[in-house]
């Protein structure tokens, strides 16, 4: 059985994802489990579901494996004494920045494969770390079935999406692209808008739709405070805005209160002002 395993798309620090995301691979290896004190191969020691090629005898997959490969498979944990086939290098298992294939008919794949299901770092499906069920997760092993249903969810979203694109008005696109993409297209081309508002509703679908759920008043208070701060007319640093050398907020929150507030009103057209 083939079994592929992809990893999973996060914005870095850099804001880079998928071929731009220049992550690092990462490697994993057999650990003990710190309950059982045994190592955590994933291999099934108690069941003997299969069949021994040589006698026929009903043997443990671990004792089937044991035999195939001859080499020693315990899970038996003896402190100060490396074990001699899961810590040695065949069991250091790289996981690319890319998507990796294991074919579990060759035994040592069936191996890994069995290592990397007993790994926080991989997911059994992106569901599942979706449903936040491994959120070390860098890695998830591709379902089939699930892959199909995400795609058509994700179809779905993206088509209400380009229904409601074409509802907006050329100044709530700008507003979108600034928030959500962090690029101010003020002044700039119909072409050059629309450019950009594919690459978020091919990128951000679920976001956009979030975004447009917002009252009209708090989208644009948010666009004018984010190009604000482009801008620095209002300053940030380290979590603080300012506005000359007045602190008037300590986090993102708490600064759009601010602008919210009736008496703070006048302040506001004044960066308003500012911003055209």
């Amino acid at each position: 059985m083939k079994i592929e395993i992809r990893p999973i798309e996060k914005e870095k620090w850099h804001g880079k994802k998928e071929a731009d995301n220049f992550m690092r691979d990462k490697t994993i290896s057999v650990l003990v489990d710190r309950e059982t004190k045994l190592y955590a191969t994933g291999l099934n020691y108690t069941d003997t579901d299969y069949e021994d090629q040589e006698t026929g005898e009903k043997v443990t997959e671990a004792s089937y494996y044991a035999k195939l490969l001859k080499q020693n498979l315990s899970n038996v944990y003896i402190p100060g004494t490396p074990h001699e086939f899961w810590e040695a290098g065949t069991m250091r298992i790289k996981l690319p920045n890319s998507t990796m294939f294991l074919e579990t008919n060759n035994p040592f794949d069936h191996l890994k494969y069995k290592v990397i299901k007993c790994s926080k770092f991989v997911a059994n499906s992106l569901r599942e770390y979706q449903d936040n069920l491994y959120p070390d997760a860098t890695h998830y092993i591709v379902d089939g079935e699930e892959e199909m249903e995400l795609k058509a969810k994700k179809a779905e979203v993206k088509f209400e999406v380009y229904q409601k694109y074409n509802e907006l008005t050329k100044t709530e696109k700008i507003q979108l692209i600034l928030i959500l993409g962090e690029k101010n297209l003020k002044d700039k081309s119909d072409s050059m808008i629309t450019l950009e508002m594919e690459k978020l509703m091919e990128s951000k679908p679920r976001e956009i739709l979030e975004f447009l759920k917002k009252p009209k008043k708090e989208i644009v208070l948010e666009a004018l405070l984010k190009e604000a701060i482009q801008k620095n007319v209002l300053k940030y640093h380290k979590t603080k805005y300012f506005y000359g050398d007045a602190e008037i907020a300590s986090n993102y929150e708490e600064l759009t209160r601010f602008f919210e507030d009736e008496s703070n009103q006048e302040l506001k057209v004044v960066i308003m002002n500012k911003v055209q």
